[in-house]
């Protein structure tokens, strides 16, 4: 996977190649998507690519002709943010916590999404350009949900995988 839509590509060299093409595709066959000419044997995608499943294949030019394709592998683009804290599954006394979470290449904004719910559903969700947050009230003694998307190229990622914090802030 590649937290960048903007992934690299690499491969090893064949004697004698003068040119490379690299083909890369979101279909199930290899009908559509693009190819670039490559004079080296990396390459990093020049437009940002969608979050979804690539495949992707490397072909030598070579003695005036265009070489067999490599075998096709797979890239999947997530761009979705990777939480940092609070911690899952953890229990804190601290009723407005903070949350964290790593910067998303390209992410210009993120969404962070806060539910007492077991689903989804309701809650809060805050845009913020920063990658934390602090409730700014305290949080009632309840088990919470919590996840965060960031927007990159013009749209919105995928939602982490969700964390559960549970808050008890009564005297011990």
């Amino acid at each position: 996977a590649s937290s960048s839509p903007y992934p690299s590509f690499s491969w090893n060299s064949v004697p004698g190649a003068t040119l490379y093409q690299l083909h890369i595709t979101p279909e199930s066959t290899w009908t559509g998507g693009q190819t670039v000419n490559v004079t080296g044997t990396q390459y990093t995608w020049a437009s940002a690519l969608p979050e979804q499943t690539y495949r992707w294949r490397v072909r030598a030019y070579l003695n005036g002709q265009w070489a067999d394709w490599s075998t096709g592998r797979l890239l999947t683009i997530d761009t979705s943010p990777t939480l940092i804290a609070p911690a899952n599954t953890i229990t804190t006394n601290n009723a407005p916590p903070t949350f964290a979470w790593q910067s998303a290449p390209g992410a210009t904004q993120y969404q962070l999404h806060v539910t007492s719910a077991s689903s989804w559903t309701g809650g809060l969700t805050v845009s913020t350009g920063n990658t934390n947050w602090t409730w700014t009230n305290n949080l009632s003694n309840l088990t919470y949900r919590w996840r965060v998307r960031a927007y990159v190229n013009g749209q919105w990622s995928k939602w982490s995988t969700g964390r559960l914090l549970t808050v008890d802030a009564r005297p011990t």
